[in-house]
Formats: structure tokens, sequence, C-alpha cells
């Protein structure tokens, strides 16, 4: 994971607490922003400095897709199954 704070003009790793580097997908609500890899659904609330790993329960952590819509992120998985986080349990409220 990168993050450019000059348009593109350079790029800085933001990976700390990442497990998995194959990112499939990113979602963005408020502060939060999720990322779902081959490994799981990962977490940041500081723009990439850490990363937290936020998917219990899910029965298959390899994510292709995200969708939020109003307090609530939903997960796509491989094998067709999808999961709802509600951003309360995230620290948004």
């Amino acid at each position: 994971m990168f993050l450019s704070t000059n348009n593109g003009t350079n790029w800085t790793a933001v990976d700390n607490g990442l497990t998995e580097t194959y990112i499939n997908s990113l979602a963005v609500s408020g502060t939060n922003i999720f990322t779902g890899t081959d490994g799981g659904v990962f977490l940041t609330t500081n723009n990439g400095a850490n990363w937290t790993e936020t998917d219990n329960g899910m029965i298959n952590t390899i994510v292709h897709a995200f969708a939020a819509s109003g307090g609530n992120i939903f997960a796509g998985t491989d094998g067709g199954y999808f999961y709802l986080q509600m951003m309360e349990q995230v620290g948004q409220k």
C-alpha cells in the first residue's frame, strides 16, 4: 500500500500491519479506510500509518469488493460470501 500527498509525484509505503500485500479493493468511510486482500480485511484510521486486521467472523477472507452505505460497509468475498460491518463496531459513530 502506498500513499501520495502530492498528486502522485511521490509515493510512500504505508503498510505497517498489513500481512498481505496483494490488495484487491479499497473502501473509504469517513476517516476509516478498509482494504480487502487475499488474507483478510484491514482497517486504518490514520491514512495508512497503521493497519489492523478486522475480519472476525468471516468464513472466507479473500475479499474482492466493498460497498459502503450509510454507517455500514459490505464485503464481497471469494466463494460468494457477503459480510456486513457496522461502522460503530470500528469506532466511528
